[in-house]
């Protein structure tokens, strides 16, 4: 995170808590005109819906103006964390024990950089995760980006179904 994205965090924590709301990311893009990108999920882990972003947005406006963070003009993006929610702190990694995630590391861990699987343990600093392969445990230090990986559920193979007569859509008769 860089200095301006740490000082955006700094002053959108407190809004976002007292509108029941915690901040999973920030992120910013441009020079120019920058565009900051502000993540967002319900402190009691229900969906954030439009009317929540602009109400955060509204708020959040004010004390980004009034505080001049960013002396260039800026578009203040305000979102939900997504499907594919970010994982940064150990507490995030207890929180969706069981979930597929999909990690990337910054450095080979037993010879690769990429990791999927499903989050079996996060403790000590450490996380495990069940790949097809093994079991595999990467300390917090060596990831680089972690998601969850809600997709790979969603898009699971399943058996044919059978037609009225038993037999399987798609056989031939």
């Amino acid at each position: 995170m860089n200095t301006l994205e740490q000082k955006v965090l700094d002053l959108a924590s407190p809004v976002a808590s007292s509108l029941g709301f915690a901040i999973v990311d920030v992120k910013t893009f441009g020079k120019e005109k920058i565009t900051l990108q502000i993540f967002l999920e319900k402190a009691d882990g229900s969906p954030v819906s439009i009317d929540d972003c602009a109400k955060f947005s509204r708020e959040f406006a004010v004390i980004l103006d009034v505080n001049d963070v960013i002396e260039n003009r800026y578009n203040l993006e305000v979102s939900s964390a997504g499907i594919d929610r970010k994982l940064a702190h150990l507490e995030d990694f207890q929180r969706f024990i069981g979930q597929n995630i999909a990690l990337k590391t910054k450095l080979p861990v037993e010879g690769q950089k990429v990791f999927k699987g499903k989050l079996v343990k996060a403790e000590n600093n450490n996380i495990e995760i069940e790949t097809e392969q093994k079991n595999i445990t990467i300390s917090m230090d060596f990831i680089e980006k972690a998601n969850l990986d809600i997709l790979k559920d969603l898009f699971k193979p399943t058996e044919p179904t059978k037609n009225k007569k038993g037999k399987k859509r798609g056989q031939k008769c």
